[in-house]
């Protein structure tokens, strides 16, 4: 397949924010306008079969074996700023839809581990109800990222607990609140906004119970 990349062009005309949430003052980025024509970019992405996800993440999520220059070329910039030496870049395509029933501990929040920098490209018109990128505090310790341990038995105070089988198929309904964790933020999804943040950071995608029933959320990852 001949690829066009005038497709991964970016908009020299975004909107860039920096934005500081929670108690410990995470830095989290939007973009908005990321791409300069996003529907070409998301109609090329069509063209890549993708299948269910076999980890946790909640429907079809495929990754992507490409490097893209000029997405490449920006995350080493984003890394300056947020003074971190960038790791191997990974591009996934993520297809979330409300009819697919999901482990049930994709509903609770999680860090992405060895990930430095996690980008999220929202690719979709907006719908009713409240639908992006979710961060969470873990209410015991108060932290709102998991630590790095030399000592690996202090992971389990991050735990879920709960008498459910986290191993369970159930419908995707992504928490609000519980007695281990507490919504704090969340970053709306927006056609063509990107949004940055760190992968040790406590989140999740987050939607709403019954949405996207009749066409995918369709969201392009790039971590490093």
């Amino acid at each position: 397949m001949i690829i066009d990349t005038s497709v991964f062009k970016l908009n020299g005309s975004a909107d860039l924010e920096l934005h500081s949430i929670g108690n410990q003052g995470n830095t989290v980025v939007t973009i908005d306008n990321f791409l300069e024509d996003p529907l070409a970019f998301k109609e090329f992405l069509r063209m890549i079969p993708i299948q269910r996800s076999e980890e946790w993440f909640p429907g079809n999520q495929l990754r992507i074996h490409y490097y893209f220059p000029e997405l490449s070329a920006f995350m080493d910039g984003i890394a300056k700023l947020y003074d971190v030496d960038p790791g191997e870049k990974k591009f996934y395509i993520n297809q979330y839809s409300g009819n697919q029933e999901v482990l049930r501990r994709a509903n609770f929040p999680h860090v992405d581990p060895g990930i430095t920098l996690a980008f999220n490209l929202y690719l979709n018109q907006e719908e009713d109800g409240e639908s992006g990128t979710a961060f969470y505090r873990h209410k015991k310790t108060g932290f709102e990222f998991r630590p790095q341990f030399d000592a690996k038995y202090r992971y389990k105070h991050f735990d879920i607990n709960s008498d459910q089988d986290p191993m369970d198929r159930v419908q995707y309904e992504p928490i609000v609140e519980t007695d281990d964790f507490e919504r704090y933020h969340l970053v709306e999804q927006k056609f063509n906004r990107l949004s940055i943040y760190e992968g040790h950071l406590f989140h999740n995608l987050f939607v709403e119970k019954d949405r996207w029933k009749d066409t995918t959320r369709d969201t392009f990852a790039m971590f490093c």
